[in-house]
């Protein structure tokens, strides 16, 4: 005898939030310039069928009561096999998973898994508190724009001092590396599918490449549609990165305070700190 999803203890919990993540993944799509179908006619298994640009998706949505991995990774596997099996010929399949709330580390696990056991597949990971992180051709600007919820008021673009971060500075040379020589640029040579990839070659976090990648998505550097991470508009991003660093440095007054100090140790004070501070003469105390 079989029982209704209102019958099972449990099951209409998640029904429901299965029936709240479809909408918001919906508008998401939508706000992005997708064209979306949720819950096509004539498409069974697929949730929403999503095209732009010439591709298309089958769109398979599960959701968790919460966003911890071991809840997670499972479903995004029943997810991947039932959005392939739907996707058909002309559509590919994207698989995603939803919870209430669900921590960068639980959506990098994520996304890893889907890197390893299902390369071909998209993948998505997003909650009802604004976190979204997609991977898969043209998807892109899914991760900038479903950064904020959609009714929610998005981030302002930061400054060019948060874009240029040391570590952030390090990633764009390693995706700007294959092109320089070696004798110029000493970094990891190759090319990046994703921001995974790239955490890897530049031995850095994967939440770290994320929103880099994020960043650059974002300003408009990264080429929608290139099977990997290339630069765009670079005139212009390399005339920020310079301006950044043709900043005159911030001064800041210091002063070291020494309970009694010789004239040798002094100096010695004076020859580590004299190239970045001005140093005034000692008062001893």
């Amino acid at each position: 005898m079989s029982m209704e999803d209102d019958e099972i203890p449990g099951r209409s919990d998640a029904s429901q939030r299965g029936r709240s993540a479809e909408p918001l993944l919906a508008a998401m799509f939508e706000k992005a310039g997708w064209q979306v179908r949720l819950h096509p006619s004539g498409h069974a298994g697929r949730d929403l069928v999503v095209r732009r640009k010439g591709v298309e998706y089958a769109v398979q949505v599960k959701a968790a009561s919460e966003g911890r991995a071991d809840r997670l990774v499972p479903l995004f596997a029943q997810a991947v096999l039932e959005s392939s099996r739907a996707a058909g010929q002309k559509a590919a399949p994207l698989a995603v998973v939803a919870a209430p709330r669900v921590s960068p580390g639980a959506a990098e696990r994520v996304m890893e898994f889907a890197e390893r056991y299902a390369p071909d597949a998209g993948a998505g990971v997003i909650d009802f508190e604004g976190l979204a992180m997609f991977r898969g051709p043209h998807l892109g600007q899914m991760n900038a724009r479903g950064m904020a919820h959609p009714m929610s008021a998005r981030r302002s673009v930061p400054d060019s001092g948060q874009f240029f971060s040391d570590l952030n500075q390090w990633m764009l040379k390693v995706l700007l590396a294959p092109e320089l020589p070696q004798a110029l640029l000493s970094a990891p040579r190759g090319h990046y599918r994703n921001a995974s990839q790239l955490a890897r070659a530049a031995g850095v976090s994967v939440m770290s490449a994320f929103r880099f990648v994020q960043l650059l998505q974002r300003e408009g550097y990264l080429h929608e549609s290139a099977p990997h991470l290339n630069l765009v508009r670079r005139e212009d991003l390399f005339d920020r990165w310079q301006a950044l660093s043709a900043r005159s440095p911030r001064e800041v007054p210091m002063r070291f305070v020494f309970r009694a100090i010789s004239q040798p140790s002094y100096a010695r004070c004076l020859a580590v700190a004299a190239p970045a501070l001005r140093c005034s003469q000692p008062q001893t105390r």
